[in-house]
């Protein structure tokens, strides 16, 4: 048992609780005396937290320059006071150093070991025998590389007997915020395979762990074979049905119905199933094909006014508790809460409209037909795309077809962007394989994305998120979740806010996100809506947005945003890398590639379920190529207006 400590401790820079520790290290900096011989091992790691701190450039807004350059200058000179204590353990007493540290201090000892070298003061057995018993420290060591290189063959011994060795190898090279562990290099990676088995193979097992394994794309750095993450896949399988009595699941059924109603869609719970129903009149009377496809706008949902697809994953909808529990894989698309419900949802939805056109004897691929063969023909005079209906009575032959299909129209708009007209002859002659992220747009800067290097993450997250601590003020309590919100719904002078929120306000201020009226009201100007609609969609479509073109100028030139031109956004893109293939994520469903390489499932069930899939993808394509040729014929309509004037 490790003894317990109150001290200064530093987190990291973003940290909340800086100024607390700041504030209760001043008794100790005022205090210090570098002559003094400090012999407790807590209370010199403390110092060296206090360092940190000042480092980090972390201060108060109530001192002066004064203040801060002399607490600055104590500060630094704590640091032979830490060494004196560091350069007196050696072989003979550093167990006795090590049992003393408190449990915040752990990986700052090690990382004092490290930079005063005591690694050449202890001999190879002895740490290795401490590792044995100690196994826990081995997420500390391994941080650092001196002391790694310094016990090479030691270390790997111990990781070829560890069970933790699994679970240390997977937040390294499997989990999406990896840690940087450091192993030794005499751990080769060719043993990790069997290491990973040997976890898989025991009683004792993670299946956070075991998801990771059945997850990972192989690497150099940490090789997986398809044999090991079968073998942890059917771990996985049966840790849960052997625990099964032991977890309780929170789910939710989804059921879609066409019925007589009033309203167009209606939604209720019973209990955990969510019921949907609509007006069945609605599509029994209008069968005609535009009609269907708009349905897949207009009343299912499938993307939104700016023609932004609906399917995608986005960050914002991860929960704060579904972050915290959830493990995510280093190459896995984010498969939260609210994008398996909504990928439920719009299947169930696709599903029971199709049979419904079958009752009505409409394939759906004809309307696909139409869609390329006469519908682009008469509304924009694009001639030469061409869809093929599969006639085939099976769905592993019908989406062998519509996937091929699929790619052809995705390589006929492009030719058609290319060069304005769609050269058969010229376009049979090409084999190269299509990816989704080059394909061209009529639209220039059709989108707009934040940029990471820039203070806009920052905005978004002090406007709209509710950590940000900003929407709390005397006058209206707790009662909304962020800044945006507050000021949207209420008139708050900026006295109300507390001092430690007013450095945020007068932050977003200075970045033109926030004003005062004369009154001294907060309120919010223009670029928020900018802001808003990127944090909750990841996207901008700026050519929906003609009113705001000033201010996305001016936020392009700030380097806040940059700006794109192709057919699918980035969050598009990466949905339909996930579904097609495994280039980007590891957890991909593979559609196009398992059933162009038969490697597909024999289930007739989940052939059925890949087909639907497809089919949503399909009207995904269509409602972004429709949306392209109506903004390409409205640029050359208002480019002869202009003309004309």
């Amino acid at each position: 048992m490790r003894p317990d400590y109150d001290g200064v401790k530093f987190y990291g820079k973003e940290d909340m609780g800086n100024a607390i520790q700041l504030k209760k290290a001043d008794s100790i900096i005022f205090a210090f005396n570098k002559n003094s011989e400090y012999t407790d091992i807590n209370a010199v790691i403390e110092l060296y937290n206090i360092q940190q701190l000042y480092d980090a450039g972390i201060t108060l807004k109530t001192w002066t320059k004064e203040e801060c350059f002399n607490r600055k200058q104590i500060v630094n000179s704590m640091t032979s006071a830490i060494g004196r204590l560091f350069s007196k353990i050696n072989e003979n007493n550093w167990l006795d150093y090590v049992n003393k540290v408190a449990s915040i201090y752990v990986n700052d000892f090690w990382a004092l070991f490290a930079r005063f070298e005591v690694y050449k003061r202890v001999n190879s057995e002895s740490f290795v025998m401490y590792l044995k018993n100690q196994e826990s420290s081995l997420c500390a060591i391994l941080k650092q590389r001196k002391i790694v290189n310094a016990y090479d063959d030691g270390i790997a011994f111990i990781l070829r007997e560890s069970h933790k060795t699994a679970q240390l190898l997977s937040a390294k090279y499997l989990k999406a915020e990896s840690i940087d562990y450091y192993f030794p290099k005499s751990f080769k990676s060719s043993e990790y395979e069997n290491i990973f088995q040997k976890y898989i193979d025991s009683d004792n097992v993670d299946p956070n762990i075991l998801y990771l394994i059945m997850d990972a794309q192989s690497s150099d750095g940490c090789p997986i074979s398809d044999k090991l993450r079968l073998n942890a896949k059917h771990r996985f399988q049966r840790f849960w049905q052997e625990n099964k009595e032991d977890v309780h699941s929170v789910g939710y059924g989804i059921v879609i119905k066409f019925i007589k109603q009033d309203e167009m869609e209606k939604c209720e719970n019973q209990g955990d199933v969510k019921i949907i129903t609509y007006d069945v009149r609605w599509f029994e009377k209008y069968l005609d094909y535009p009609t269907i496809l708009n349905n897949f706008i207009y009343v299912f949902g499938m993307a939104d006014w700016f023609c932004r697809s609906n399917f995608v994953s986005l960050e914002l909808d991860t929960g704060v508790f579904e972050q915290i529990f959830s493990v995510k894989g280093k190459h896995s698309y984010i498969e939260n809460v609210n994008f398996r419900f909504k990928s439920d949802l719009f299947a169930l939805q696709m599903k029971r409209y199709i049979e419904f056109l079958n009752e009505h004897g409409i394939n759906i691929e004809k309307v696909f037909k139409w869609f390329f063969e006469e519908y682009m023909i008469e509304e924009f005079a694009a001639k030469g795309f061409r869809f093929t209906p599969s006639t085939a009575t099976t769905y592993l032959e019908k989406f062998k077809n519509l996937a091929s299909e699929m790619e052809g129209v995705l390589k006929q708009f492009r030719m058609y962007v290319e060069s304005e007209e769609i050269d058969r002859e010229l376009y049979e002659m090409s084999s190269e394989h299509l990816f989704v992220d080059n394909l061209p747009s009529f639209i220039e800067n059709k989108y707009a994305y934040s940029n990471d290097k820039s203070t806009i993450k920052a905005e978004m997250f002090l406007l709209f998120s509710e950590q940000a601590a900003l929407s709390i003020v005397e006058r209206a309590k707790d009662k909304y979740s962020t800044l945006y919100e507050l000021l949207v719904k209420e008139k708050i002078h900026y006295s109300e806010f507390e001092d430690y929120q007013k450095g945020d306000i007068d932050w977003l201020i200075e970045q033109g996100d926030l004003n005062l009226t004369e009154d001294g009201i907060v309120y919010l100007r223009k670029p928020v809506v900018i802001l808003k609609d990127l944090y909750d969609h990841e996207v901008i479509c700026e050519y929906k947005m003609p009113s705001y073109k000033e201010i996305l100028d001016e936020m392009v030139g700030k380097g806040k945003l940059v700006r794109s031109s192709a057919l699918f956004s980035k969050p598009e893109v990466d949905y339909l890398n996930y579904a097609l293939n495994k280039s980007s994520f590891s957890n991909g469903l593979d559609l196009r590639n398992k059933y162009l390489h038969a490697t597909y499932p024999m289930d007739t069930e989940v052939q059925y379920r890949d087909y639907i899939e497809l089919l949503k993808i399909m009207v995904l394509i269509i409602i972004k190529i429709n949306d392209e040729f109506c903004e390409r014929d409205k640029m050359k309509t208002d480019k002869d207006t202009i003309e004309k004037e």
